[in-house]
């Protein structure tokens, strides 16, 4: 029995090295993930120009609709934090840092703006709709709050890594 042979008459193949640059790879992560945070921004920009901020209801709707961008933000952001903690690259964590931050603030104003929105909105509506606002603003609170405190994590993840406290 020959030993170089794999199936009767085949020649074994050599072993190949194949390695991945993990720079390269950390770099694609990061161009993808800022592909998430446009995408966040566009679905985010497509309720704007829809918006009837003249009446209490449309104010409502607005602010309650933009919680509808914020996964593929927050993914796309923590994301982008992600492939700069990997690559180690302070340039690419800091960036990502201050985005989370302004993220943050984005959705604390949005939520905000929201509740203040919410009261008059409720007074405006037919007693038959309003359980549809408590609906939609119960899942507005819980996306601002879910993704709210997932950027803030982000966040304070950002900063521990670029003072060499997180280990990759």
């Amino acid at each position: 029995m020959d030993v170089g042979k794999i199936i009767v008459g085949e020649p074994q193949r050599p072993v190949r090295d194949h390695r991945i640059d993990q720079s390269q790879a950390w770099r694609a992560m990061a161009w993808f993930t800022l592909l998430f945070v446009c995408v966040g921004l566009v679905d985010i920009g497509l309720v704007l120009p829809t918006a009837n901020v003249a009446t209490p209801v449309g104010r409502f709707a607005t602010f309650a609709g933009l919680a509808t961008g914020l996964p593929l933000l927050t993914i796309g952001a923590i994301g982008f934090l992600m492939s700069g903690i990997g690559a180690r690259s302070p340039a690419v964590v800091r960036s990502a840092v201050g985005l989370c931050a302004l993220l943050a603030l984005g959705e604390l104003v949005g939520v905000t703006l929201m509740l203040i929105a919410s009261s008059p909105a409720f007074a405006a509506t037919p007693p038959a709709a309003q359980g549809a606002m408590r609906q939609a603003m119960a899942r507005a609170l819980v996306f601002y709050g879910v993704f709210g405190g997932a950027v803030v994590v982000a966040c304070v993840t950002g900063l521990r890594a670029s003072r060499g406290a997180v280990e990759t």
